[in-house]
């Protein structure tokens, strides 16, 4: 890239930064059995850093933000203790919102790998789609989400059961880490 002479007109500076070794941590707080046999036969036997900080924390119910570079594997960071608590508590449920389609079924497809018995709902937030209008256990994915609370339909969520059972919840059923 840098040597490339359109880039090097517009790019102020070029900088390599070396590649560092990964760093692994283990749990302190013990996952579901059945995830952890999920997550061996995907052939993830132990976690980075990162992962036992983020899923530690989702998993004692606080506000957990993970910024990491591409293929770092942020997705098991929500996705372990949403699945946690889906297989630990018979009524656990989890909302995820993603803005466009392609993203959600990306997620969908990872979250699924790992799901085993765990009920996942894929859903176009805007039409509704297959969707079953929200788990009563398990996890709902929606894509579009952005464009249609940006709209103001949110009363006229997914006409054929979206978002309109989520959103019309007195508690949103976002209990998913315990709460």
């Amino acid at each position: 890239m840098a040597s490339a002479p359109q880039m090097r007109e517009r790019v102020a500076n070029f900088v390599t930064v070396p590649a560092k070794g990964a760093s692994f941590a283990d749990l302190s707080v013990p996952l579901h059995p059945r995830l952890l046999d999920a997550l061996a036969g995907a052939g993830l036997t132990r976690f980075y850093s990162h992962q036992s900080a983020a899923i530690e924390s989702a998993l004692a119910g606080l506000d957990t933000m993970v910024v990491t570079g591409t293929g770092s594997g942020k997705t098991l960071c929500y996705n372990a203790p949403v699945l946690h608590a889906c297989l630990s508590e018979p009524v656990a449920t989890a909302l995820y919102l993603f803005p466009t389609k392609a993203l959600a079924q990306d997620q969908a497809g990872k979250l699924i790998e790992l799901a085993g018995d765990v009920r996942v709902d894929v859903c176009d937030a805007v039409t509704g789609g297959s969707c079953s209008g929200g788990n009563t256990h398990g996890v709902s994915v929606f894509s579009g989400v952005w464009r249609e609370l940006d709209s103001g339909a949110r009363a006229e969520a997914g006409a054929a059961g979206g978002l309109k059972p989520w959103l019309g919840r007195t508690n949103p059923a976002l209990h998913l880490l315990g709460k």
